[in-house]
C-alpha cells in the first residue's frame, strides 16, 4: 500500500521538488521503517543498524521500502555509513530510498544506486546528543571494541594475530583465569589501541601480522568484517567495548604433535620435550611447569566460565582454537548451554579442528545461526600423518565426511580448509587442492609457518626454489591462491639447507621417522637425503 502511494503520488507531479509530507506520515504509521539522515548524525554509531534489524526478511513485499529522509546539510561520512550498513545488512537497493531536499545527498546516493528524489521533507527530526564515529571504508578494527583472545595460560590479547605484548591493565597483567570480561576489555591497553586506531596510528601489536602484512595474506584485519558480520553493526566506534565475541586457545590440550606447532598450543609436544629433560625429578623441570600452567590454568574452576554463563546471552561470536578443541570438555559444556539455553540460534561458532574428532554434539551443531568449522589440512595421506603426527589419514577421512554430511544438510554450517604453508608441504599442494575438491567447503586458505623458521618458506636452497616456482606456476590458472605461495618462494633467502636437515634430524630421531619414507621430492630439493646418507660434511654454498 505504502509503495503504490508512493508510486501514484510521484507520477502525479512533474515538479522537481514535491509534496511528501503526506506519504512520510502514512509511512510511519504504517510501522514501515523510515529515519531521517539528521537522527543518524546525532546517535552512537551503532544506531541506524539497531533501527534496521527488526524489519530484515528474508524477502521483502512488492515495493516495501527502507525510507531515508533528509531536509538540511549532512556530511558525507553519515551518508556513506547509510550506504555501508545497508550493505552490511544485505539489503538489495531496490528497497532502499532517500528523500531530500539537498542537491548534494541526491548525487550522493544517485552514484552509488540507490534512488534518490527531491521532496519537500518535514523540518524538524528526533536528534540525539552525541558525535558519532563511523568505520566507513573499515579503517577500524573491531576487534578491541568486540571481545577479547584467550592464550591457554589465561593471558589475552584483542585476537590471535596481535603480536608482542600481552595486555596490561595500569601495568599489570591481565589473565582470564582471574579478571572479568569488563575489566580485560576495557583495560588501559584497550583502550590506548581503540584510541589510537582512531587517531589513524597503527597500534604497535597490530604492524606485523595485519597492518603491515604482505600483501594477499589473510589476516584478522583484511576478514574482520566478514567474521564479525552479525555483531559488527552493533560496535558503537566512539565508545567503550563490550564483549560481544569471544576467541582463543582454552586449553593446549590436544592429541597430535603437528611438526609445525609448538609446546604451547600442543600438550604432546610439551610432553615430548620432556622426554630430553635434565632433570632427575622431571616434575622440576620449569617445561613441566608450564604444560600443568597450559593444561590447567582455564580448567573447570577458572572465572572464565563463571563470566561465560553471566554474558551468555551478549557473546554471540565464539572462535575456539586448539589444542584440539573437540577434546576439550569444558568447551563441549559450552556448546551444550549454549544450545539447552536456546541462545545458539543467535550465535556464530567457530572451530579449528585437527579433523580426528567427531563428538555426539557435532550431530547438534545446526541449532546454532552459523557454524564454520576450519579443519587444518597441510597434506594427504602418509605424509598428512608425518606433519601432523600421531594422526591416522584414515580417520580424518572418515569424520571429513562426517562433517561434510552435516554440510551438505544444513546450508549454515560451513567447512573451510586452513593450510599452514611450509616447506613440507608446499611442493604437494596441488595434490592436496584437487583432493579437497572432493568436499563441499567454503574456502580454502593459505598462512605462511615463520616457526620453526627451520620449515619456513623463507628459506630455501636453490634448488628447492626453482622447482618449486616450476611446478606451482603449471597450478596457477587452476588453483589462483597459490599465487600466494608462488611470492613466499620467489622472495625468500637462499639458504644451505643445513637448519633443515638438522631440525628434521633430530624430529625423526625423537619420533623414530624418516622424512625421506613420505617427502622423497622436498628430502632431495634441501639435501636431507644426502644429509642422512653421509652425514655434516660439506655443506654447499649459495650461488
Amino acid at each position: 500500500m505504502v509503495a503504490r502511494l508512493l508510486t501514484t503520488h510521484l507520477n502525479s507531479t512533474k515538479q522537481k521538488y514535491i509534496k511528501m509530507d503526506k506519504v512520510v506520515r502514512r509511512v510511519q504509521e504504517s510501522g514501515r521503517f523510515v529515519v531521517a539522515l539528521e537522527t543518524i548524525a546525532t546517535m552512537p554509531s551503532s544506531f541506524l543498524y539497531s533501527q534496521i534489524v527488526p524489519y530484515l526478511k528474508e524477502e521483502y513485499p512488492s515495493g516495501f521500502k527502507f525510507l531515508f529522509l533528509n531536509s538540511s546539510p549532512v556530511n558525507n561520512n553519515v551518508l556513506q555509513h547509510i550506504v555501508e550498513t545497508v550493505d552490511l545488512c544485505d539489503i538489495p537497493y531496490e528497497f532502499v530510498m532517500v528523500i531530500t531536499n539537498q542537491e548534494s545527498v541526491k548525487q550522493f546516493f544517485d552514484s552509488k544506486g540507490i534512488k534518490a528524489i527531491f521532496g519537500k521533507v518535514p523540518a524538524e527530526f528526533p536528534i540525539g546528543d552525541h558525535t558519532p564515529i563511523f568505520n566507513n571504508h573499515d579503517k577500524l578494527c573491531p576487534y578491541p571494541w568486540a571481545g577479547i583472545h584467550v592464550e591457554p595460560q589465561g593471558y589475552v590479547k584483542p585476537c590471535c594475530d596481535f603480536h608482542g605484548t600481552y595486555l596490561k591493565h595500569n601495568g599489570t597483567l591481565l589473565n582470564a583465569s582471574r579478571d572479568t570480561f569488563e575489566q580485560m576489555i576495557n583495560s588501559s591497553d584497550m583502550k590506548l589501541i581503540r584510541e589510537q586506531f582512531k587517531q589513524g596510528i597503527s597500534p604497535e601489536g597490530c604492524k606485523k601480522n595485519c597492518l603491515e602484512a604482505p600483501k594477499g595474506k589473510s589476516t584478522r584485519f583484511t576478514h574482520a568484517k566478514h567474521k564479525l558480520k552479525n555483531i559488527y553493526g552493533e560496535i558503537n566506534w566512539e565508545g567503550d567495548g563490550q564483549i560481544k565475541f569471544l576467541n582463543g586457545h582454552f586449553s593446549n590440550l590436544c592429541n597430535l604433535g603437528c611438526v609445525i606447532c609448538e609446546p604451547l598450543a600442543s600438550s604432546i609436544l610439551a610432553v615430548e620435550e620432556l622426554k630430553n629433560s635434565t632433570y632427575s625429578n622431571v616434575k622440576q623441570d620449569p617445561k613441566y611447569k608450564q604444560l600443568q600452567i597450559n593444561l590447567n590454568t582455564l580448567n573447570e574452576n577458572s572465572i572464565v566460565w563463571r563470566e561465560l554463563d553471566k554474558h551468555l546471552s551478549s557473546i554471540r561470536n565464539f572462535e575456539i582454537l586448539g589444542g584440539e578443541p573437540l577434546l576439550n570438555k569444558n568447551i563441549l559444556r559450552l556448546i551444550e548451554r549454549l544450545i539447552e539455553s536456546g541462545h545458539s540460534k543467535n550465535c556464530v561458532f567457530q572451530i579449528t579442528s585437527n579433523g580426528t574428532q567427531f563428538p555426539d554434539i557435532c550431530n547438534q551443531l545446526h541449532n546454532f545461526k552459523q557454524v564454520f568449522f576450519h579443519f587444518s589440512i597441510d597434506n594427504t595421506g602418509s605424509r598428512f600423518e608425518y606433519e601432523r603426527y600421531l594422526s591416522k589419514w584414515e580417520e580424518v577421512l572418515e569424520n571429513l565426511n562426517k562433517f561434510n554430511a552435516l554440510a551438505k544438510q544444513h546450508n549454515h554450517i560451513k567447512l573451510h580448509f586452513a593450510i599452514a604453508v611450509s616447506i613440507l608441504n608446499a611442493y604437494y599442494l596441488p595434490e592436496l587442492l584437487e583432493h579437497l575438491s572432493q568436499y563441499k567447503y567454503e574456502t580454502h586458505y593459505f598462512g605462511d609457518v615463520n616457526k620453526p623458521s627451520a620449515l619456513s618458506l623463507n628459506n630455501l636452497t636453490p634448488q628447492a626454489k626453482d622447482v618449486l616456482i616450476t611446478k606451482l606456476t603449471k597450478f596457477i590458472d587452476k588453483f589462483p591462491k597459490l599465487d600466494f605461495v608462488l611470492n613466499l618462494v620467489k622472495n625468500c633467502n637462499l639458504v644451505d639447507g643445513k637448519d633443515f636437515c638438522e631440525f628434521i634430524s633430530n624430529k625423526d630421531s625423537l619420533r623414530n621417522l624418516n622424512l625421506v619414507d613420505t617427502h622423497k621430492e622436498i628430502c632431495d630439493l634441501m639435501g636431507y637425503t644426502t644429509f642422512i646418507n653421509q652425514g655434516e660434511t660439506k655443506w654447499p654454498l649459495v650461488g
